[in-house]
């Protein structure tokens, strides 16, 4: 027993292995069984101190998730722990010094995993990889508010062979902010050669980027991150302006709350393009300006012929004191805007051109839109018939996800 063959050892199992595997404790320890456990052991912790190899001893252990825990907690799991779950695996250092460096060379994200990296870690790519996907052989299906995957659309193909990315997640460069998409290696790896150098030609190297922790990341990277997106906020505002609306008039502000049957184009754009955007402007302004119900104001005689956002505003002014003409404004006037930009689009045709500055216009206006809607949560709240109504704490965060 040596460290070389111990080494060789862990490195062949992983470079052999269906997926890269790391080899249990107890499966080369018994290639050692007639040698002393702690001499094993002393021969592993000078790999370790070696940089030769690394322990996994996550929930999952069989496939390397993550980089490498720091070698100190690494030595003292080894010590103290219980063994049935700790795995090893050659380090990156020693595998790009020992191994060929062409094997994988057509398949770049396999060519990862075989010298090392962390398979549930995120890559980093310019969002225009995913207008490589817009067109009618393939289907962007959303999964969340910042997540997605990649599909064919091919009617023949049964439902599992349709998917081509199981996932992906938006995420933003640190010092710019600037969109971006992540996704991992585990799902990268079984892209086609095609497919594989197509998303490579598109990774981001140089810059520092993270995820909006979404559903993907709590589901994929095994976190949980509170952060709700402005457009889940959106929504839920709405539900509570209809909730007060009836316990303080007997009748709903808005003609529904979408909590039930969120539209589908209410969300980031995944491929920022004119008609995505116009899409986007038509969907907020029928859950703003098409929304209002107008029976709410049934009073008003000519609430069945003036325009739902102007009874609105004629409606508050009348019914509501408020401290300047300016907290009329914050609440009215995103109303007006976006029915005269959805007005403007009606006579113009739009084109799918890839344009980055579509994502900056949709947040804007999202933005304005949302401070309206939680101004009017927020004036309602104040009416005694709602005394002691509440609403979730994260709806009155400002940490809103929002890039």
């Amino acid at each position: 027993m040596n460290k070389t063959e111990i080494l060789n050892n862990i490195t062949n199992y992983y470079i052999n292995s269906h997926d890269f595997n790391g080899i249990p404790y107890m499966e080369i320890k018994n290639k050692y069984k007639n040698y002393d456990e702690n001499d094993f052991k002393a021969i592993i912790i000078d790999l370790i101190k070696e940089k030769l190899i690394t322990l996994n001893y996550t929930i999952n252990p069989h496939v390397k998730q993550y980089s490498d825990f720091p070698i100190t907690q690494q030595i003292e799991v080894l010590k103290n722990n219980s063994v049935k779950q700790i795995y090893f695996y050659p380090t990156e250092e020693h595998l790009e010094s020992t191994l060929d460096e062409n094997k994988y060379s057509d398949k770049p994200f396999i060519n990862m995993l075989y010298f090392g990296k962390p398979q549930l870690e995120p890559l980093f790519f310019d969002m225009r990889i995913l207008a490589e996907y817009s067109n009618d052989s393939y289907h962007i299906n959303v999964i969340s508010d910042y997540s997605g995957a990649i599909a064919y659309n091919y009617k023949d193909m049964c439902e599992k062979d349709k998917i081509l990315l199981p996932a992906f997640e938006l995420g933003f460069v640190n010092k710019s902010r600037e969109r971006v998409v992540a996704a991992s290696l585990r799902h990268l790896k079984d892209l086609s050669v095609e497919h594989q150098n197509k998303w490579m030609s598109y990774l981001i190297v140089d810059d520092e980027c993270q995820t909006f922790c979404g559903d993907y990341h709590n589901s994929i990277f095994g976190e949980w991150v509170e952060n709700a997106s402005i457009y889940e906020a959106f929504i839920e505002q709405l539900f509570h302006i209809n909730q007060m609306s009836l316990s303080i008039f007997d009748k709903k502000l808005f003609k529904e709350d979408f909590k039930k049957n969120r539209p589908d184009g209410f969300r980031p754009l995944f491929v920022p393009n004119e008609n995505n955007y116009n899409n986007f402007i038509n969907v907020l302004d029928d859950m703003m300006s098409g929304n209002i119900n107008i029976t709410f104001f049934e009073e008003s005689q000519d609430s069945f012929n003036n325009p739902a956002a102007h009874l609105f505003n004629e409606w508050l002014r009348k019914k509501v004191i408020l401290q300047d003409d300016e907290d009329y404004n914050v609440i009215i006037n995103p109303f007006l805007r976006i029915s005269n930009i959805k007005q403007n689009l009606a006579h113009h045709i739009g084109n799918n051109n890839y344009d980055k500055k579509y994502i900056n216009e949709q947040n804007s206006l999202l933005k304005e839109a949302y401070e309206s809607i939680k101004a009017v949560r927020t004036l309602f709240a104040g009416h005694p018939a709602v005394r002691g109504y509440s609403v979730p704490d994260w709806l009155n965060k400002d940490d809103l996800i929002l890039i």
